[in-house]
Order: C-alpha cells, then structure tokens, then sequence
C-alpha cells in the first residue's frame, strides 16, 4: 500500500523513526534524535525520544516475531507498520483497550502493558505540541483484513 496524504505528519514521522531504528544501524540514532528535536521542538523531543526508544525495545526485545518493516526512503508500507501507526493512533485517541489489544498482538500479554505505556507517552508529547496522528491508521488497518 502507498504512503499519501492521508497520513498525518506524525504518522510519517514515526514510521520514519521506526525504519531507522528497528530496521537500521546504531548510527541511526543520531538522525532519530535529529528528527525528534525538528518536530517536537527541543522541549519536547527528550521525552518523547525517551518514550519512543522504550518501545523500540519492547518491541526488539519482546515481540512475539520480527516486523516487517521497509527501508525509512520507501513510499509503501507493511502490514507491521500499519499495526503499529493504529497503535499510536488509539492511544493517543484513548481507545485504551483497542491499543491493548493491538499492543497484545505484538508482544503478548505480559510486555503490553510496557508498550502501551512507552507509546501513551510518546503519543502524549505529539498531543502538547497539537500534532494528531490519524484515525486513517486504523482504516488502513481494517483494509488489511
């Protein structure tokens, strides 16, 4: 499936974000942490790269498979990455038992609560600075199945 409009910038953004990190080298992080601090401003981009590599872990760590994700310059995207934007969208919309259950999906029941938690976080900051992430996530979801 193409990337387009329909995505809002913090969609682009963190699926950007996550290919660096879960699909590329240490030196990514840098970049990451680059592009943190040119959205979210100096202020927020700590917490928010804070919250954003704890979920990475999880997800590295404690994922029930590996993720199919595409290089960061790719105009697609996966399944995975659908999944996981979906994710940041209803929790950031307080659909708490929907992102539960998504966050499940991907590293079981024991390290949801871990994730879901590093992305309320994460989701949180992109709220203070009035950066939504689309409901169009969760219709690219309901597209896959």
């Amino acid at each position: 499936m193409a990337i387009d409009d329909r995505l809002a910038t913090p969609d682009v953004f963190v699926l950007w974000a996550l290919r660096q990190r879960l699909n590329g080298t240490a030196e990514c992080a840098g970049l990451v942490s680059m592009g943190f601090r040119r959205v979210l401003g100096p202020v927020h981009a700590e917490p928010a790269l804070a919250a954003f590599e704890a979920a990475n872990r999880v997800l590295t760590d404690h994922g029930l498979r590996r993720l199919w994700l595409l290089p960061p310059s790719c105009g697609r995207i996966t399944h995975d990455e659908v999944c996981l934007l979906s994710l940041c969208s209803a929790t950031q919309s307080g659909s708490n038992a929907n992102a539960r259950r998504q966050a499940g999906a991907l590293v079981g029941p024991v390290w949801s609560p871990f994730l879901f938690a590093s992305l309320e976080r994460l989701t949180c900051v992109f709220a203070r600075r009035s950066l939504r992430f689309s409901s169009t996530a969760a219709a690219l979801r309901r597209a896959f199945h």
